[in-house]
């Protein structure tokens, strides 16, 4: 019975094996037709994020500090 069975075991194995090899190179197809159209704008990209964040540091840190000021003053006043 086993012999019987390891024939049809093996051929549903050589199928899944395809379906996954199948799979894989569509997913390879997709991520080098992806990297091709990414390369153009990823400079730009670069650019304009690390300029985001310094902007976004710059504000935090204005308005960390000026959030403190009031509540120093009313600190203050209340002495």
């Amino acid at each position: 019975m086993i012999d019987l069975l390891s024939p049809m075991v093996r051929h549903e194995r050589y199928k899944e094996l395809l379906r996954e090899a199948e799979q894989e190179r569509l997913v390879q197809q997709v991520l080098a037709g992806r990297e091709k159209r990414d390369g153009f704008y990823r400079p730009a990209l670069v650019w304009l994020g690390c300029r985001l964040v310094e902007w976004g540091k710059s504000l935090q840190q204005r308005y960390d500090n000026a959030s403190l000021a009031p509540q120093l003053v009313a600190d203050r006043s209340s002495r």
